[in-house]
């Protein structure tokens, strides 16, 4: 607290009024002014606190809410050890989610149902519905509703209604590729933490031979490649092991007779790939 000034009677020698200096607080307004700047102190204290513990607490949440869960994260690296490292806890803590509550979804997509029907039902997983190949009559639908299980949906296109709509399972597998100038061997992996794919690499590009796995760590496909290329035999298994398909590339195309083939060993088809250097069939 600070009081007036108060003037005094002009000097003769100056000619002018002076202030007089500033007379003492009386006790009570001493203590007045004590009470003010401790009030006034005690109060700034409190913002500040307020404001560390608004920072503090932003930082933690910036901290425990990543972009994307650690483990899809740390599969994705472009450290292979970090990626080996996340798989590895991953074969031991993944659990399968439970199917019943997406049953219970794909039950709800009756034969008939409009599309509009349909995606008000997916309405939460709209971001994961992704169209795929039909025919003159129909077109098939895609739709990703965690980490292991889709639907697989069929639509007459004129009248946009469902055909069927189906369950099953397709597990995530997460990677990256490799850096620029990188030579070795590079794993990819599901989202239980088995391979995926593992390929040789050779100053960024596959170069050699490239292995594909099913999610249970069942081998799927064998195939080489030169310089980023594929480049000699490839050949597909069913996941019992029984041969699925074989063929041969040449620097990218498709070269000379490639056969499909049934779970019990016959044919399903055997084609020539054209001679033209196109790859075609």
């Amino acid at each position: 607290f600070i009081p007036p000034r108060q003037a005094s009677a002009s000097s003769p020698a100056m000619g002018r009024a002076t202030p007089s200096p500033c007379p003492p607080c009386s006790p009570a307004i001493s203590l007045g002014c004590g009470a003010s700047r401790a009030r006034t102190f005690g109060e700034s204290q409190f913002q500040m606190t307020k404001i560390l513990v608004v920072i503090l607490y932003a930082a933690f949440v910036s901290s425990a809410s990543p972009a994307e869960p650690a483990p899809a994260a740390g599969l994705r690296s472009e450290n292979q050890e970090e990626r080996d490292k996340t798989a590895a806890m991953l074969r031991q803590t993944f659990q399968m989610p439970d199917r019943k509550p997406w049953d219970a979804i794909a039950a709800r997509l009756t034969p008939g149902m409009s599309e509009a029907e349909m995606r008000e039902i997916l309405r939460p997983w709209l971001q994961g519905l992704h169209q795929r190949m039909g025919t003159m009559v129909d077109e098939g639908w895609n739709c990703r509703l965690d980490d292991v299980f889709c639907l697989a949906i069929r639509l007459r296109r004129r009248e946009r209604t469902i055909i069927s709509a189906e369950l099953y399972e397709h597990m995530m597998s997460y990677g990256s590729m490799p850096p620029e100038g990188y030579t070795g061997l590079w794993r990819s992996y599901y989202c239980n933490g088995m391979k995926q794919r593992e390929r040789e690499i050779r100053q960024g590009k596959p170069h050699g031979v490239s292995l594909a796995y099913y999610p249970d760590g069942a081998l799927h496909q064998v195939m080489t490649h030169a310089d980023g290329r594929p480049h000699g035999s490839e050949t597909a298994y069913f996941p019992s092991g029984r041969l699925k398909t074989r063929g041969q590339y040449e620097f990218g195309r498709r070269v000379g007779e490639w056969v499909w083939y049934n779970e019990d060993g016959t044919t399903v088809r055997s084609q020539n790939a054209h001679d033209d250097g196109s790859g075609r069939f």
